[in-house]
């Protein structure tokens, strides 16, 4: 009777995209276009079995090549009514739905910059909180140089592999990208990105003030306190007829945004990574940042730095680097290069390769 050897049954891996629920923020992007490169591979890894933990509305979204659990209030209190998992995944650090008890973990960490956003005591909480999955990690990987230092700096990493793995990026484009209902009448700077006190946009309106043939055109949620707190500034400035919130948008106007700017303006210092500057790049606009956190580790020599947060040092630098900029168009291309090299492709191979090599 011939007899064969049974093949070994494939692992099981969870990836938990639940901040699918808010799918136009940071992380939201992050979760969609993970999921969907992973799961482009599913289908051909005979070694994983995927389930992907997203909100009820997202179920299926993927296709076949990977299984679904959704979100349920009481996975939150209790884990072991999962699956069996092997391997637990989840791309940030702020982890509302905890691995079972058992199984491998692996999380990313993406940024501390709460650490100058929230009170101590605010701080102290979320450390320890982060501390606790760090201490019950395979591995944690961090998405920038930068963010792997601060979490050397304020956390216990001890035997834990602390792994640097930038994030991916896709600015989704159009063909022909339709103006959006809202046009600025006159030549704007673009900036991208939900209000927070971090993001320093109140460094942009004395800029502003000293540039009074441009508009500035803002994307992203400003209903918070730092929105809240730039409108109440804009009420007192020469230049407050020519800032516009337009809140949070749709790809495509996002994408007209991008492409009839005359640069992008990101003021950020404190970023785990920073997207806006790689997208200017992806369509070859300048971009201008501060040498702050791991901007000029995600920037490099292709952004256009500011060397002050003076105003008067602003204007000057921003008029001077864009006249700069426009008889400089190699400096485009090479910059349209570093932005176009953060795909998401390489950076599923590579947990790919973290999640075999924790299931070994």
């Amino acid at each position: 009777m011939a007899t064969g050897t049974s093949l070994p049954q494939p692992k099981r891996v969870l990836i938990d995209l639940d901040r699918l629920r808010e799918p136009t923020s940071g992380l939201g992007h992050v979760a969609l276009y993970f999921g969907e490169r992973l799961a482009k591979r599913a289908a051909e890894i005979a070694d994983m079995r995927f389930t992907f933990l997203l909100p009820p509305s997202f179920k299926g979204y993927f296709g076949n090549a990977v299984e679904y659990v959704t979100t349920q209030k009481r996975y939150k209190f209790f884990p072991s009514l999962h699956s069996n998992f092997d391997l637990w995944y989840c791309p940030h650090q702020d982890i509302v739905f905890p691995p079972r008890s058992g199984a491998k973990f692996i999380f990313t960490i993406n940024d501390l910059n709460f650490l100058k956003e929230k009170s101590p005591a605010r701080c102290r909480a979320r450390l320890k909180r982060i501390q606790k999955f760090i201490d019950r990690a395979h591995a944690v990987t961090a998405i920038s140089q930068t963010t792997a230092e601060d979490v050397q700096a304020h956390l216990k990493v001890g035997e834990t592999p602390l792994i640097v793995l930038p994030c991916g990026l896709e600015l989704k484009k159009f063909a022909a990208p339709a103006a959006p209902e809202f046009v600025s009448p006159r030549p704007f700077f673009l900036t991208v990105g939900v209000h927070k006190h971090t993001k320093n946009y109140r460094a942009l309106v004395g800029l502003m003030e000293r540039m009074p043939e441009y508009d500035l055109v803002m994307l992203g949620n400003f209903k918070t306190s730092a929105g809240h707190e730039l409108q109440e500034l804009l009420k007192k400035s020469s230049c407050r007829e020519r800032v516009h919130f337009r809140g949070i948008v749709s790809d495509e106007e996002k994408y007209w945004s991008y492409l009839n700017c005359q640069a992008v303006l990101f003021p950020s210092i404190s970023e785990g990574m920073g997207y806006p500057p790689l997208e200017a790049m992806q369509v070859r606009k300048p971009v201008f940042v501060f040498r702050e956190s791991a901007v000029p580790e995600t920037c490099g020599p292709h952004a256009l730095y500011w060397s002050s947060q003076d105003a008067v040092v602003m204007a000057q630098e921003t008029k001077q680097q864009l006249a700069w900029f426009q008889t400089h168009p190699q400096f485009a291309e090479e910059a349209y290069k570093h932005g176009m090299s953060f795909g998401w492709d390489p950076v599923v191979e590579n947990y790919l390769a973290l999640f075999r090599q924790a299931l070994d």
